[in-house]
């Protein structure tokens, strides 16, 4: 029924005790410490928002976990989970993940509210800032009940074994898996689900098959790693190296030419979607969906 106007911006360090008062408010002492800590120790993952008269009215932390490698608080039990997560689920090669560790409204806490709305849709931002290497998204919430079922139909689950009990208080670790297409493949599933538009899939991960007009042909482990890296960075051109580093790993120098070999067997087990795979001639290779026609080497 009207307008109500919040701005997102980086933290000012003369904000600390805005942001502290607000945690104090609606947090248990332990959790309230545990982002006093956050504060003292990586102040630049904090975001507030302020409202037309400029006053602080809630706040986040949430970053690249590549760029809170060795500064998060070891003390906070969610970060304790989240490591012991990635531990068994390592990211892979150059993949990231962003990390939103909590966020409050002044007035709300972290309940839905115009305050959070404007938080979650800065978090976006940071996503489209991270494609395509952004792999995962992590948050942490003790209101479970509100927030899994609308989280769930974008894709998001609980992290089984990840939840913890502060001050008597439940929280929950939620991820959020892109897949290998990163951002961009994840908001073209959401796209195509909400329009009921089939879109064209040549590759089932899980089977780790290639799906060719109805039929479906196996990949050898290097054919799926090769097809999988590409259709990552779909539209970028990525080097032999890149590729010889990581679908090979260790096990090749970059002068091998068993990259075009690869490319070369794949190509002919994809048929006239062959094309989708460009040479990018004195680099490596591109992938581009729709292509139909017969490569040009």
């Amino acid at each position: 029924t009207g307008v109500y106007g919040v701005a997102v911006e980086r933290a000012r360090a003369t904000e600390g005790d805005s942001i502290l008062a607000i945690a104090r408010a609606h947090e248990a002492p332990r959790a309230a410490r545990a982002i006093e800590l956050w504060w003292r120790d990586v102040p630049d993952a904090f975001s507030v928002m302020r409202d037309a008269a400029g006053e602080v009215t809630g706040f986040y932390i949430g970053a690249d976990l590549r760029s809170l490698q060795g500064r998060m608080p070891e003390s906070d039990p969610v970060v304790v989970q989240l490591q012991r997560h990635l531990r068994k689920n390592p990211l892979a090669g150059r993949d990231t993940a962003f990390f939103l560790r909590r966020w409050l409204g002044k007035a709300s806490g972290e309940s839905p509210s115009p305050v959070q709305a404007a938080c979650w849709l800065d978090v976006k931002r940071s996503h489209l800032g991270l494609r395509p290497r952004i792999r995962r998204c992590y948050g942490a919430m003790s209101d479970i009940a509100t927030f899994a079922p609308m989280l769930r139909d974008v894709g998001f689950r609980i992290v089984e074994g990840a939840g913890l009990t502060i001050d008597g208080i439940g929280f929950e670790l939620m991820m959020l898996d892109f897949g290998t297409e990163s951002f961009d493949g994840w908001l073209s599933e959401l796209v195509s689900d909400e329009l009921r538009v089939e879109r064209e899939n040549i590759v089932d991960l899980e089977a780790r098959e290639l799906v060719r007009e109805g039929e479906r042909v196996g990949l050898t482990p290097l054919e799926f790693g090769v097809l999988a890296h590409l259709r990552q960075y779909e539209g970028k051109a990525v080097s032999r190296a890149e590729l010889l580093d990581q679908v090979w790993g260790d096990r090749l120098n970059s002068g091998s030419n068993v990259v075009d070999v690869v490319v070369r067997a794949l190509r002919g087990k994809m048929g006239n979607r062959s094309r989708m795979i460009e040479t990018v001639r004195g680099v490596g290779y591109r992938f581009r969906s729709g292509q139909r026609s017969q490569p040009e080497d």
